[in-house]
């Protein structure tokens, strides 16, 4: 546990001092990034690691193969389809392209102090010095960026966290390189090899199962519902976020709350990719029972839970001090309480997944009913996800900026996997 918390934090502190650049709070986030360094020094001790790893990562053979690229297909060969025809520069997609090329110039200009900072704390992971080397490498880091970054480069970590981007980069160099004519596809490229990610390796290495028969009933239901293909062909930022969240639900399911804190790592790192996902970490963390068991394991559980929202923490404060004009807020309660709106809700509903669609999504979620009730040893996990799922759904339906996307599919996407899950 301790090099896999070691290599979290410090690529959580690395992403929280970069959002300690860009912050207009003061003296708030360094100090905040000097107690996370501290609390990593005060509970080191008990961060010993498990005798033995929960799962073991499975051997991909032939067969594995094609079910992951058949499950991968209606992405892809929409992806091909698509890929030399003009997109619509409406809604995001050029805000992303303008971020994306921000991300670019960001880390290509500091990609050597990141890798040196990583190089030189690795060798020091097991020294007493290992938090005053932390704290050296970040600041360094944080007043370099600070003083040689312009305001408008730094735009691509506020108003969305900017994990996706940083996902991109390799793919929106070589389109740099080579000219393409449609930098866009890089961002839709990458999302779209999100899904290939979950099934070779997140799957395999979080969860220890390749793709198999069993994968097959969620796959039909989400990687061929055609509003979810298209978004993961697109620049919206949801794709990887939806992967992470998928391979912590597949997690929690399997495993329940043994190693826990890995779990709670893939959603706290969805939660800086899309910042929604936060609100499914509190669901997740319960469902953990960090309450119960020998002390050691408790600071184990709550260390990691801190640990994996404290980039998002960082995050929030940048952006509450940046005056992000789209903020979450509660809708007034006739806006709620409305009747036109639930048509409308409704309406979407049915367009988007068709009368026999909306007959499955009725399957589905009587399935995880039924597993919660009549199974103890999924009843916990089920009942969490389910619960984030709908909690989803109500954000989504009483937000205020929401009104006017109500029903749009896109905020259903990551409801859709929670409430799945069971699958």
């Amino acid at each position: 546990m301790r090099s896999w918390l070691f290599l979290y934090l410090f690529a959580a502190l690395t992403t929280s001092s970069l959002f300690a650049c860009i912050s207009r709070s003061g003296a708030l986030p360094p100090v905040l990034v000097v107690l996370a360094v501290a609390g990593l020094w005060a509970v080191r001790p008990h961060l010993a690691k498990e005798s033995s790893p929960s799962v073991r990562r499975p051997r991909l053979d032939p067969a594995s193969l094609g079910i992951g690229f058949l499950v991968a297909a209606p992405v892809i060969c929409l992806l091909i389809m698509t890929w030399n025809q003009e997109f619509p520069f409406v809604g995001d997609h050029d805000y992303h392209l303008i971020r994306m090329h921000n991300a670019y110039d960001f880390w290509g200009r500091y990609w050597w102090m990141a890798l040196g900072g990583a190089l030189v704390l690795w060798r020091a992971r097991k020294s007493r010095w290992l938090p005053g080397a932390t704290l050296a490498v970040l600041f360094i880091f944080m007043a370099w960026a600070r003083t040689h970054s312009t305001g408008a480069e730094l735009r691509f970590a506020i108003r969305y966290p900017g994990n996706s981007y940083f996902f991109a980069l390799p793919i929106y160099f070589i389109a740099r390189v080579a000219h393409w004519d449609a930098p866009l596809n890089a961002l839709r490229l990458s999302h779209a090899l999100s899904i290939l990610a979950w099934l070779f390796f997140l799957r395999p290495r979080f969860v220890g199962k390749k793709p198999d028969l069993s994968v097959l009933p969620f796959a039909f239901f989400f990687f061929f519902q055609k509003d979810f293909v298209y978004y993961f062909t697109t620049s919206y930022l949801e794709p990887w976020a939806a992967v992470l969240i998928l391979t912590a639900a597949e997690r929690l399911l399997v495993l329940g709350s043994r190693e826990s804190w890995k779990t709670f790592l893939l959603v706290g790192l969805a939660a800086v990719t899309k910042e929604q996902a936060i609100l499914i970490f509190p669901f997740v963390f319960l469902a953990a029972y960090p309450w119960r068991g020998p002390r050691a394991e408790r600071l184990r559980t709550w260390f990691a839970g801190l640990t994996a929202v404290f980039p998002f923490v960082m995050y929030f404060i940048a952006r509450k001090f940046a005056g992000i004009w789209r903020t979450a807020g509660l809708a007034a309660a006739k806006d709620i309480f409305n009747l036109p709106r639930v048509k409308t809700f409704a309406g979407f509903m049915l367009l988007q997944f068709g009368p026999a669609g909306i007959f499955v999504f009725a399957g589905i979620l009587a399935c995880g009913v039924y597993t919660a009730w009549k199974s103890p040893k999924y009843r916990r996990a089920t009942i969490a996800l389910m619960a984030a799922g709908l909690f989803q759904e109500v954000f989504f339906y009483t937000d205020r900026i929401s009104i006017d996307w109500t029903g749009y599919p896109r905020f259903r996407l990551l409801a859709s996997i929670l409430m799945a899950a069971p699958l």
